[in-house]
């Protein structure tokens, strides 16, 4: 408890937030996430390697191609976020525990799909390059991070072609990148412009769309482990299996993509990777923002039963407990499990304590009003955007 009300104030003196929420959310992004000395937010590291450039930093490019077989060639990426935590400039309260990183989401705006069955997968590096001992960055190339410049049988380079030994500039052996992939993309026979297209034809604000169009995969063990459990965090190496490019803007993105965004009043830097984190700065369950954990947070949790969440997560999404995106049982579950213990260190003033501190099981008026509430929102649920979102997988 002790930590959390450090944390808490030093919340207050850096952020001047009023009223205390029970999550922050903080978004890393160039050119818009204001630091506390009002300069932006640049700490994003992002480029290509291409064997058909093998010699030329691409770190200024606007787009990213990962394309296992171009003519021959090919090419893969890394992107990382630096700066994250106070002690480094960044919005991210330094001594974090692991159960205090709530929820990180990377977002990526997609430029050029790849096939329907395309592996898309990114890989945590885990260890700096192993040809030159440093740590990759903007100016390396295919060459200096050791990538393989001789064809084997058919004409091909060794970068992830089955059967083969894995050459590329950042290699996924454990020593440099993980063989496992953080999160593997759900939906690579799609680009963010196809699902804008779908939103606006079906009557979806411009705005809206725009932020639904937007790729998201979940970062929440990553994060943990570099900000809560001290892992160096040397961002991820992006690969695609297939001859079919897969394409994503970078934080170097200055022209305007597509006529929506001017209308939306948004620039290119809007566009730009992302990484959201979001972090406990209060009790968990305090859904009504007063402080403390009690019967109106219940009353609060049981209001939003049912309710779907199509837009970005501003605060941590009130009541999605388990960040899907959606107010549903499970989030009940967890509201049930941590009632006792956060009513305790977190009471109210009054009398307003549950009986025991215990939650009472859903009605059936609740769970009748939640499955009608399920009803109405699968009829609108759109399958284009959320659905990217994926867990750490069990297997390559």
């Amino acid at each position: 408890m002790l930590r959390r009300v450090l944390i808490l104030f030093s919340l207050v003196v850096a952020l001047a937030a009023a009223p205390v929420l029970a999550q922050t959310s903080v978004t890393f992004q160039n050119g818009t996430t204001m630091l506390m000395g009002g300069a932006f937010y640049e700490g994003t590291v992002d480029t290509e390697f291409r064997s058909d450039s093998a010699l030329g930093p691409l770190g200024d490019e606007e787009e990213i191609s990962v394309d296992n077989n171009n003519g021959g060639n090919q090419s893969t990426a890394a992107i990382r976020f630096e700066n994250l935590l106070f002690s480094e400039g960044g919005l991210i309260p330094d001594g974090l525990a692991r159960e205090d990183i709530l929820f990180a989401e990377l977002r990526l705006w997609i430029t050029s799909n790849s096939d329907s069955d395309a592996m898309i997968t990114y890989s945590r590096v885990v260890g700096p390059d192993t040809t030159s001992g440093d740590v990759w960055q903007e100016d390396d190339t295919w060459v200096s991070l050791g990538g393989d410049l001789f064809a084997n049988e058919g004409g091909f380079l060794d970068c992830q072609i089955e059967g083969l030994s894995d050459m590329c500039p950042i290699r996924r052996d454990d020593v440099e990148a993980s063989s496992v992939p953080d999160f593997v993309d759900a939906m690579p026979g799609l680009e963010s412009a196809d699902i804008l297209s779908d939103l606006i034809s079906s009557g979806t604000p411009v705005a809206d769309a725009i932020d639904q169009a937007f790729f998201r995969y979940d970062a929440t063990d990553a994060v943990r482990d570099w900000l809560a459990d001290g892992e160096p965090n040397y961002g991820w190496a992006v690969h695609n299996n297939t001859g079919n490019g897969w394409d994503f803007v970078t934080s170097e993105l200055v022209t305007e993509f597509e006529s929506e965004w001017s209308e939306a009043g948004l620039g290119p830097e809007h566009f730009r990777p992302a990484l959201t984190i979001v972090f406990a700065s209060g009790p968990i369950l305090d859904l009504d923002g007063d402080t403390d954990v009690d019967e109106d947070d219940f009353a609060a949790f049981l209001n939003r039963l049912g309710v779907e969440i199509d837009g970005p997560i501003p605060t941590g999404a009130l009541g999605d407990f388990d960040f899907d995106r959606d107010v549903d049982l499970e989030d009940f579950k967890f509201f049930k499990a941590n009632f006792e213990e956060q009513n305790m260190m977190f009471p109210p003033m009054g009398s307003g304590s549950l009986s025991g501190g215990a939650i009472p099981e859903p009605s059936s008026c609740v769970l009748a009003g939640l499955a009608l509430a399920w009803l109405g929102v699968g009829a609108r649920r759109r399958p284009a955007a959320w659905n990217v979102r994926r867990e750490r997988p069990l297997s390559t």
